[in-house]
């Protein structure tokens, strides 16, 4: 069936249904239906269709690797947590330690910060990690070997341990420092006499270095005598 399409007339403004006109009223097939638009088939969706099936499985795939790789991650931090965990409970059955030595022993051991400080949480939460156990049991030990209380307290300040649990461990008044010093004292010098002042500079230097304030020097080491 041919399909005519009539010339509109400048007068006439639009074409009326029923109303004969003058003119070429020719139409053409093409005008309605140009050429260049796309004409599906059967053939064309399906193949539509295999792309589109082609996509979703590329795609499906790449959320499965993405998947399995974070699954790997997952099962490769939890293995090093339980490593470095090994390790830190292996290190406190050992010795005491202040967070701030443990920290620092297993940063050496992990590449991760992450799992260091979730280790750390989990050894603080288990009890077996504690600063003022250990800074009780520090000052006992570092006591025992002769130390003097500046020393101690310099030490424990360098591993991380706050003034305040430091004054309640370590007291500075107590009469075993005078007693430390005193063994210090002799260990080193016996009961040779003091000859001038600069051997009595050496000796109070000595035991300046074992952790003895001017207080405890000037009642252990002897005055010069100059007789």
């Amino acid at each position: 069936m041919r399909i005519l399409k009539p010339n509109k007339s400048p007068e006439a403004g639009s074409f009326k249904n029923n109303e004969s006109a003058t003119g070429d009223l020719s139409y053409g097939v093409e005008e309605l239906f140009p050429l260049e638009a796309p004409i599906q088939t059967k053939a064309g969706s399906a193949k539509a269709e295999k792309l589109i099936d082609s996509t979703n499985s590329a795609d499906q795939k790449r959320i499965e690797q993405q998947e399995g790789s974070n699954t790997g991650n997952k099962a490769a931090g939890k293995k090093e947590y339980d490593r470095i965990l090994g390790t830190g409970v292996r290190l406190l059955s050992m010795r005491e330690h202040s967070v701030q030595e443990i920290s620092k022993k297993l940063s050496l051991k992990c590449d991760s910060p992450d799992v260091v400080y979730a280790v750390i949480d989990k050894l603080l939460a288990s009890k077996y990690l504690c600063n003022e156990r250990f800074t009780e049991s520090y000052v006992r030990s570092r006591s025992n070997r002769g130390f003097g209380p500046i020393k101690i307290r310099s030490e424990l300040v360098s591993k991380g341990i706050k003034n305040n649990m430091i004054e309640d461990h370590l007291d500075v008044n107590s009469s075993i420092w005078y007693e430390n010093a005193e063994n210090q004292y002799h260990k080193k010098y016996g009961d040779a006499p003091v000859s001038d002042y600069n051997d009595w500079a050496k000796r109070a230097r000595f035991m300046q270095s074992r952790g003895f304030s001017m207080e405890h020097i000037q009642v252990i080491v002897p005055s010069v005598d100059y007789d």
